[in-house]
């Protein structure tokens, strides 16, 4: 609150004293605050491996918003070695924890894939409409383009469908004319 001067005269110093004190005393929030401090530098120098250690116990302890921004230095490999999977398995935390933010960047991994795993749109529509159920307009767009992209997909295969029938039925004409014609006999010729 002094931090910011909510209800009280805004020490920016004080504030972060006590925010240091609750994330040491194990109150995971101020564990959260303390390393979004660290990561943009608010009040303190930018330090992003500071950032990781305080987003971790905040994650660690359910902060939702905390496992997401967590989430999010590990697919940068910001303050910690980049390694997609953790990046996405902290998303998807903070995502189950209601974090609308988390619940669209889960969902956009999946749409356009990640690293080795691909495209899950099925998955990516889940996430993208609970995002989109508390108001997020880009989830809306985004949900749009997967509609797109899955009317596509249905066309391509109803033509692929097509193709294929006429194919099997151009062949089985063509065993069944064979299977009528007259045999073809050849007439031996002697040559001199």
């Amino acid at each position: 609150m002094e931090m910011q001067g909510q209800g009280v005269p805004r020490d920016p110093r004080r504030g972060l004293e006590l925010t240091f004190a609750a994330a040491r005393g194990g109150q995971a929030q101020a564990a959260h605050n303390l390393g979004m401090a660290y990561l943009q530098g608010h009040g303190l120098p930018p330090d992003a491996v500071e950032a990781v250690r305080w987003l971790k116990i905040a994650a660690e302890n359910g902060v939702a918003e905390a496992q997401y921004n967590l989430g999010l230095l590990y697919y940068r490999g910001e303050g910690v070695q980049q390694r997609l999977f953790d990046a996405l398995q902290w998303m998807r935390r903070g995502a189950r924890g209601g974090y609308v933010p988390a619940r669209k960047a889960v969902g956009r991994l999946y749409m356009t894939g990640l690293d080795t795993m691909g495209q899950d749109l099925t998955e990516a529509r889940v996430w993208l409409t609970l995002a989109a159920g508390k108001g997020d307009r880009e989830a809306r767009q985004w949900i749009a383009e997967i509609d797109r992209a899955e009317q596509q997909e249905r066309a391509y295969a109803q033509q692929l469908q097509l193709l294929a029938a006429q194919t099997a039925l151009y062949w089985a004409g063509a065993a069944f004319a064979a299977a009528l014609s007259p045999p073809t006999t050849y007439v031996e010729v002697d040559i001199y």
